[in-house]
């Protein structure tokens, strides 16, 4: 019998035992069928109730205990079915008079609801948030377009990190029991690495920010906290994207935009051109690993509209061939509107004003203004990617810097697989339930 079978069935006999077979039908299915993303992995059952409601509470949930039940129990925060801006805390409803089978079916159901996906959503936001911005203001980091340099731990890391032999080329990973301090030296040492490895650390960073520190050192061992070559860490035990890891797998990346905006916030991917070396001006910049960090609601209403990653890597391609018409100096004005917000119903006279100030007095070709309107597509301008060492940008203003910089190849956005909302969220609430029991 598969987990969800066995969950389904605890949920029957409570039912049975209650004598509201139908209410819990309709508490135990819906939550779980409404959003998009799978819930957690873990088997709450395992944990006790009183350790499952002080989790709850711990993670900002109410508990409501009346003395009786009611024919209009509170179970719309448990039907919420996508992750926007939710104003009020969930609450779960259980009374004193409900029979213990019945409280525990209760408090299973709610640990499998769309609203404990997006509690953990908005905690991970905020973690993936600090650990970005911490990982930015490291003055002491040096971007390097090559592969991982032998001398990555011999500047400020070596006193926390490892090196590991891989099959690519070296890797690292923190000394033993240093998990957190590990991490932590990402914020303020000297060190060198690519935007992928730069990737990878702000995946751990965020990962120590959510759980805390003494967590993070229990819940993690050293070598699921791998550092190298993609083709070297996927075929680790890295709990980010080694072998081991629950992932989701996002062909399209439709079930984001169908749960709800703020479930593209942790996302991982790049932008990666779409023609071979002899087209890049600047090879260094012929892939930009990220991860978003911001969206909006139109944004994700734009992503279903569209139809997902296949049809915005068609969009991007017209937009890259638009841009072959606009001119070097136009393109670094609307890149400077980009990184301003100000390109959305950009005008001629805008981009003028944007313009180098030795062109100022030119006036912006033709193609200035369309092409303008075609990178305010709501998902270019309102998804804000980090990508390091570079810090938060939006869509719109990468797709710029890389039509200008690169401009004989159209570029096209792929995801990793996420383990943002599968993996790291099943160590996160594992660990709640762990902590109480």
């Amino acid at each position: 019998m598969s987990f969800t079978s066995a969950l389904a069935v605890d949920h029957l006999i409570a039912a049975i035992d209650s004598g509201r077979l139908v209410l819990i039908f309709l508490l135990g299915q819906l939550p779980m069928a409404a959003l998009a993303l799978p819930p957690t992995s873990v088997d709450v059952r395992a944990y006790s109730t009183q350790c499952k409601i002080q989790v709850l509470k711990n993670i900002g949930w109410t508990v409501a205990t009346p003395a009786q039940s009611s024919a209009n129990l509170s179970v719309r925060p448990l039907m919420q079915t996508i992750c926007d801006d939710q104003q009020t805390a969930p609450q779960i409803t259980l009374p004193q008079s409900d029979s213990p089978a019945l409280q525990e079916a209760r408090l299973n159901q709610a640990f499998y609801s769309a609203a404990l996906t997006c509690t953990y959503q908005q905690k991970y936001t905020h973690a993936l948030l600090q650990a970005t911005q911490s990982l930015k203001s490291d003055h002491l980091y040096w971007f390097t377009p090559d592969l991982i340099k032998d001398n990555l731990v011999e500047g400020g890391l070596s006193s926390h990190w490892q090196k590991i032999q891989c099959s690519q080329a070296e890797c690292i990973q923190p000394l033993q029991s240093q998990n957190s301090i590990a991490v932590d030296s990402l914020y303020h040492s000297f060190y060198l690495s690519d935007c992928g490895l730069g990737l990878q650390m702000a995946e751990y960073a965020t990962a120590k920010e959510l759980l805390g520190d003494e967590v993070f050192d229990r819940v993690f061992a050293a070598n699921e906290i791998r550092v190298g070559q993609w083709s070297d860490v996927q075929s680790s035990q890295s709990f980010t994207h080694g072998v081991s890891a629950r992932k989701i797998l996002p062909p399209q990346g439709l079930d984001y935009a169908r749960s709800g905006y703020r479930s593209f916030i942790g996302v991982s991917g790049y932008i990666g051109a779409q023609k071979d070396a002899t087209f890049l001006d600047d090879f260094s910049n012929g892939h930009e690993n990220f991860v978003i960090v911001k969206s909006s609601a139109a944004a994700g209403q734009a992503w279903l509209a569209r139809g997902g990653l296949q049809a915005y890597t068609a969009y991007l391609e017209k937009i890259w061939e638009f841009s072959r018409n606009v001119p070097p100096d136009e393109l670094q004005a609307m890149e400077n509107m980009a990184r301003q917000g100000t390109l959305d119903g950009a005008t001629d006279l805008q981009i003028q004003k944007n313009l180098p100030g030795d062109t100022q007095e030119l006036f912006v070709s033709d193609y200035a203004e369309p092409f303008a309107r075609l990178l305010s597509d709501p998902f270019l301008r309102d998804t804000v990617l980090y990508v390091h060492p570079m810090g938060e940008r939006s869509l719109a203003w990468h797709i710029l810097r890389l039509a200008r910089i690169n401009s004989r190849t159209p570029y096209a956005l792929f995801f990793y697989n996420d383990t943002a909302h599968a993996e790291v969220m099943d160590r996160w609430l594992k660990a709640q339930l762990d902590q109480c029991q």
